[in-house]
């Protein structure tokens, strides 16, 4: 009599002899196309292909007479094995599942926007334009004590009855120097940072490492919002509410040096 291993749920049993697997084939637990194989062989076949030495003859279904015979006990635990503790695997009595954000780590938050490549969120467009206000201000009192100094500002005159104002002075471009200076020196520093970023937690990054963009970078990512300034009010503005239909929250002066703005840790 043959010793036999065969497959059943996807786990190998065994061995058994014929007569076991004669059980198993009239209880439907195997068929024509479950996997056999006979100790001692190191080949799987299907149990069909030993229907004539098993005995086995199918019926017009396609399945396996009965024998009459009951089903073998299943194999024995391997060596060792070491049964679960009653009630293990379901929960006790009351139990209930736990409260949301349960076991994540202390400071957790769940990210409200796209996560860049290196794991952060791209800041909300409206932390941007707070932090853009809080930093016009700021900027503003040195360029107006420069532009004073230089003999710059507005000024009314009449010509031919009719009334102008006009700007004097190199007042324009102490804005423009004082501008690229702060923002290229701040946005581009190991912060990333301007003093309105700051307030706001948000800061400047590359988008690919997620380190600094550097000076360079930072003088050119301003440099860009001063040609838009200058060619005209409408690419500003589309500039500056680009974030707000980009799907990684970029501004069109960050796309042309890869950066992005996100949230501080």
């Amino acid at each position: 009599m043959a010793e036999w291993y065969y497959i059943e749920a996807g786990q190998t049993r065994g061995p058994v002899d014929d007569e076991a697997i004669r059980v198993l084939a009239s209880v439907g637990r195997l068929n024509a196309a479950s996997q056999l194989m006979q100790s001692g062989s190191s080949q799987w076949s299907t149990l069909g292909a030993f229907e004539a030495q098993l005995g086995l003859q199918r019926s017009a279904t396609g399945g396996y007479g009965p024998t009459g015979a009951p089903p073998p006990p299943p194999p024995p635990p391997p060596a060792g094995y070491v049964p679960p503790p009653p009630g293990y695997g379901a929960p006790p009595p009351g139990y209930a599942a736990p409260p949301p954000g349960y076991g994540m780590a202390s400071g957790y938050r769940p990210a409200s926007g796209p996560v860049t490549a290196f794991g952060r969120t791209a800041s909300h467009w409206w932390k941007r334009a707070v932090a853009l206000i809080l930093d016009a201000i700021i900027l503003s009192i040195p360029i107006s004590i420069l532009t004073s100094m230089s003999g710059g500002g507005f000024e009314r005159t009449t010509v031919d009855g009719e009334t102008r104002i006009e700007w004097h002075g190199g007042g324009l471009f102490v804005g423009v120097i004082v501008g690229l200076l702060y923002y290229a020196l701040l946005n581009g520093g190991a912060k990333g940072q301007t003093i309105g970023k700051m307030a706001m937690r948000i800061q400047v990054r590359d988008i690919d490492t997620g380190g600094p963009i550097g000076v360079g970078r930072g003088f050119g990512r301003q440099l860009m919002i001063y040609l838009f300034t200058f060619a005209c009010v409408i690419p500003l503005l589309l500039d500056y509410l680009s974030p707000l239909w980009d799907q990684r929250r970029q501004a069109w002066h960050d796309k042309v040096v890869r950066s992005v703005v996100v949230d501080v840790v």
